[in-house]
């Protein structure tokens, strides 16, 4: 048993080092071929055209402007600001064809729903900052109405300091704000790593550090808020660290390389579960993959290496996230660990309009900026295109049974192939449309897929930002 622990840890550590070192070896033969294109921009420092910069009423002792469409009160000593601001995302989704099999529940049908909709209010003096964002969206009146309320510190340099209800910069993908992805919605591994120790609304102090070549990040975290969390999620406790580099900044390359570890440690009950959509978010309450409730779960914890590399208009992006559930023995009965795994590969490439950037601050690819539409002036804003894979595999010793009960899982692989395209007529407004096919295995005691499913999807989006 010692030596099969040794031999399985062994493979883990082999393919992070050569998953981490093949990008140092591609980040080494573009210094050399292309050294003279390194030196022109380290700070990728981009132009951007703002229209509403212009506008600006002087009320004695405060001012208010809108940079980029925000409302913005601002003393005129520049010490207060306080501006509020929006994220409004709506869809219409479903189904393509009858979605029937094996006499499973038809999945077939569209829906029109408010994706997010959230109000964004910041108050800041000098370097002290407060920020409240409240949901009325739909998956957030579901679980809980607060996307994050929390107090900040920034006096320390290139530092950011936050206590209260954050939102932990975990994962390449999952660091991005949801105005900023490549495809509608997350990959599936990236949705399960957060909800390990992050995603919205939880309670925690978090520490980021960065500069134009590495990114920082650790944070200690509670529970989530809202009463849809119980068992091991309620009371539980956790953190996160997050490590990035960013060996190359030019005017046409960038390459990014990180590393993430996440932990989770139980708390009122050792009953944990894990479940993936089919990353739409059209009937969020019918996963095609999910465990059944897991005893004896003491913690869970997850790592995996992120990579990146941009040239010019064209971004290829991947993460790999091995999951390991740690549990103990329960009335004689000896739970087995648990190990489950996720990926992804995504290609992004701006047809027209301004590629995006790196934002070090958070240490991933921004949304691009700098959208104008303006027909006869020859600018048509920005139109980018889409395409991942992504995997998810909830099944680890599934065959194996002792006295007719299940020692492992077998929530069942869902794979995912999404293409789609983002127009951007100006920066705070965005148009998607996407299309993906599903396919999954069967998971065991899943009412909608308890014999395996395929299914087809088209998912639009209208999105405002400001």
């Amino acid at each position: 048993m010692i030596k099969i622990k040794k031999i399985y840890f062994v493979n883990i550590f082999t393919s992070l080092l050569f998953y981490s070192l093949f990008p140092l070896f591609l980040s080494y033969f573009i210094l050399i071929v292309y050294a003279k294109d390194v030196v022109l921009s380290q700070e990728n420092k981009l132009s951007y055209y703002d229209p509403y910069k212009n506008i600006l009423y002087d009320l004695g002792v405060f001012k208010i402007s809108f940079p980029k469409g925000r409302f913005t009160l601002q003393s005129k000593n520049d010490h207060f600001t306080l501006s509020i601001g929006t994220s409004i995302q709506y869809d219409f989704s479903g189904f393509i064809g009858p979605d029937k099999e094996h006499n499973q529940p038809n999945m077939a049908g569209f829906q029109a729903n408010l994706r997010r909709g959230r109000f964004i209010i910041i108050a800041s003096y000098n370097d002290f900052k407060i920020v409240v964002a409240p949901d009325i969206g739909r998956a957030a009146l579901v679980n809980d109405s607060m996307h994050e309320a929390n107090f900040n510190y920034t006096g320390f340099h290139n530092t950011a300091i936050s206590i209260g209800l954050i939102q932990p910069s975990v994962t390449m993908y999952g660091s991005e704000n949801s105005a900023g992805f490549t495809l509608v919605e997350r990959p599936m591994v990236i949705d399960i790593i957060r909800n390990i120790a992050a995603a919205n609304a939880r309670i925690g102090l978090s520490f980021s550090h960065w500069n134009k070549y590495f990114f920082l990040n650790t944070s200690v975290t509670g529970q989530r808020l809202g009463c849809f969390y119980q068992d091991f999620q309620k009371n539980q406790k956790g953190g996160l660290v997050r490590v990035t580099f960013h060996p190359i900044g030019t005017t046409n390359y960038d390459l990014h390389l990180g590393i993430n570890s996440t932990v989770a440690f139980h708390g009122d009950t050792r009953r944990y579960s894990m479940n993936s959509l089919q990353e739409a978010q059209i009937f969020t309450g019918r996963p095609y993959i999910r465990t059944d409730k897991l005893d004896g779960v003491d913690n869970v914890w997850a790592i995996g290496p992120e990579f990146a590399f941009r040239y010019k208009n064209l971004i290829l992006q991947s993460e790999y996230y091995s999951i390991q559930l740690q549990r103990i023995s329960k009335n004689d009965f000896n739970n087995k660990n648990l190990r489950f795994s996720g990926w992804y590969i995504n290609v992004n490439y701006v047809l027209f309009g301004k590629s995006r950037h790196y934002f070090i601050e958070k240490g991933f690819f921004a949304a691009p900026q700098a959208a104008v539409f303006n027909p006869a002036a020859g600018d048509w804003g920005v139109l980018e295109w889409s395409i991942r894979w992504s995997t998810m595999n909830l099944n680890s010793h599934r065959y194996d049974f002792r006295n007719g009960k299940s020692q492992g899982a077998q929530g069942g692989k869902q794979n995912i192939i999404a293409t789609g395209f983002n127009w951007y007529p100006a920066d705070q407004m965005r148009f998607s449309l996407e299309y993906n096919y599903v396919f999954a295995t069967r998971s065991r005691n899943n009412f909608y897929n308890h014999a395996g499913r395929k299914s087809n999807l088209l998912i639009s989006r209208v999105e405002f930002n400001f």
